[in-house]
């Protein structure tokens, strides 16, 4: 695992090695991680993209992925095979997320091979309570000043 620079102003991670299955073999492989922001900000999409090949042959590879919220609840589902363009989803806001990824690889006539795997998220701040509360009384400030102003350009 890698930080994350394959997209500028998307934050997420990549994962590069060695998930390979030889010839006339099948491999299953399984990651499973939690994503929390520490920022206040709500993670409301995420992106996958898998980079690998089959050697000419017959093999095949796929990557799905869940992406589930603290509860459980199911925010998102996709399946990623060799070719296919980028799988995406959004959903409502949310700080923490679980992702589990199954990675299959037939390995067919001559093997086949992952090597890299693409995860990004992107955020969307939300403003705390005490900034939109100090806002709120500032434009009432403002709105009682120019009412004030108005009352003695009258006099």
């Amino acid at each position: 695992m890698s930080p994350f620079t394959a997209v500028a102003g998307e934050t997420g991670i990549t994962f590069t090695g060695g998930f390979f299955a030889p010839a006339n073999t099948i491999y299953d492989y399984a990651i499973t991680y939690k994503v929390t922001t520490t920022d206040g900000s709500l993670i409301t999409d995420g992106y996958q993209s898998i980079v690998g090949g089959n050697f000419g042959g017959t093999g095949l590879v796929s990557a799905g992925e869940t992406i589930t919220d603290q509860k459980g609840n199911l925010l998102a589902h996709w399946e990623s095979t060799l070719g296919e363009p980028v799988k995406s989803a959004t959903w409502a806001g949310v700080n923490t997320i679980f992702v589990s990824k199954d990675i299959l690889i037939v390995g067919g006539s001559v093997g086949a091979t992952v090597s890299i795997i693409h995860q990004g998220f992107s955020t969307t701040m939300i403003p705390e309570p005490a900034s939109m509360a100090l806002l709120g009384i500032g434009l009432s400030g403002l709105l009682s000043f120019r009412r004030f102003i108005k009352r003695v350009s009258l006099a």
